[in-house]
């Protein structure tokens, strides 16, 4: 119906941006969809890692990272 998903989420009234990044501790590819304030919050199904991705300007991207204490013992 639509020529892309996003389209159809900004008709709806929803401002959805698919995320796409592999982490940095196992390298699996991971998404996720921002919430309504701009952050994409993952958790990485192979190492634990939590992650969370946000805009700061149009050219600098954040990318905050939490290991779990299991890797630390």
């Amino acid at each position: 119906m639509y020529g892309n998903d996003n389209e159809q989420y900004k008709m709806c009234g929803y401002n959805m941006r698919l995320q796409r990044w592999y982490c940095p501790n196992c390298s699996a590819l991971l998404e996720g969809y921002e919430d309504s304030s701009g952050r994409t919050r993952i958790k990485c199904p192979r190492c634990g890692t939590v992650m969370t991705k946000y805009r700061q300007s149009r050219q600098y991207d954040v990318l905050e990272l939490r290991v779990p204490e299991s890797c630390f013992n």
